[in-house]
């Protein structure tokens, strides 16, 4: 949860790292049906403006012009409730005055708290920087983890009362200099012969993204998938029935030295008697490891090393 102005107002914000931004849901927002689901940031008398009514846009849909979110520059006190509670003076936000009507939709979140990488074409300074330009974090450090439906987020470094910190390894990022993109060894498919289908293979591309709920891949994944467990994949979301998931491949990820191992109920999303792998066709091509895959991590993000960090999970804290 976060807080705008001396107010406090209080929204809840989707933990973001394929964002920079920091926008919430504007008084102002007349037209899009999302912002009346909402909780919506109203200025009040003590807001203090810093003379910046340019227009902003925030895409959130990698890259697709439908997922724009648009709208003006907030300037407020920002408070985040994390490990401690952090006040950050004048903070810019963007106010979104519009936003798409897709996935966002449905999510729970007001907004969205952006951990991206800020880059010059961002006409406001994303929290977290403002935070590390202030001397208000340790390091330049921060880490996420998720236990049931809910995520929690550690800004200025780790916890390691949550982790087995031997099991920690750190891995690179690779060049692109907007998100947070590692080199996955491996992806494969466990076939009950005791064979392995590779899904991707000699070190391929994948972006660690809190945002995502699934497993994003190329379609050509997603057929071997369905194929492996006797389904078809037509383009949409693959039902099964429900006592069937006991009776699916094993999936196995290998980063360098870690394996992280997908049985049948990790990823498969049940809703009333319905059931459906979590694995959807990725918009551009690449991977995306979603909560599918950070379920089973405590994951580090390190912004001035660019790397990013996997630990398993004390059973206790998971």
């Amino acid at each position: 949860n976060i807080e705008l102005g001396q107010s406090r107002q209080r929204f809840e914000a989707s933990v973001d790292t394929s964002s920079p931004a920091l926008w919430i849901p504007s008084s102002k927002c007349y037209t899009s049906l999302t912002c009346f689901k909402k909780n919506i940031y109203k200025r009040t008398a003590d807001y203090e403006p810093d003379n910046d009514e340019s227009p902003l846009e925030v895409n959130i849909g990698y890259g697709d012009p439908g997922n724009l979110v648009t709208g003006l520059v907030g300037y407020e006190t920002l408070r985040v409730g994390t490990s401690r509670t952090l006040q950050v003076y004048g903070t810019h936000f963007m106010e979104a005055t519009s936003i798409p009507a897709g996935d966002f939709y449905y999510r729970p979140a007001d907004g969205v708290f952006g951990l991206g990488f800020t880059s010059e074409h961002l006409k406001i300074a994303p929290p977290f920087y403002t935070m590390l330009d202030r001397g208000l974090l340790d390091y330049s450090i921060f880490s996420y983890s998720i236990a049931g439906k809910h995520g929690f987020l550690y800004l200025g470094g780790f916890d390691e009362g949550r982790i087995d910190v031997r099991s920690l390894q750190y891995h690179s990022l690779t060049d692109d200099p907007k998100r947070w993109i590692i080199n996955v060894q491996s992806v494969s498919l466990m076939e009950f012969n005791n064979t392995l289908t590779e899904l991707c293979k000699s070190w391929c591309n994948v972006m660690i993204d809190t945002a995502t709920a699934f497993i994003a891949a190329p379609a050509d994944a997603l057929r071997a998938i369905a194929s492996s467990n006797s389904m078809q994949y037509k383009g949409e979301m693959m039902q099964i029935p429900c006592e069937n998931i006991k009776n699916l491949v094993q999936i196995k990820i290998y980063i360098d030295r870690q394996m992280t191992i997908l049985n049948g109920n990790d990823y498969v999303i049940q809703v009333g008697s319905e059931c459906a792998l979590t694995f959807v066709e990725s918009p551009d091509g690449y991977w995306i490891f979603g909560n599918t895959f950070m379920n089973k991590w405590y994951t580090i993000f390190d912004v001035g090393s660019r790397m990013i960090g996997f630990a398993e999970p004390l059973l206790s804290q998971a």
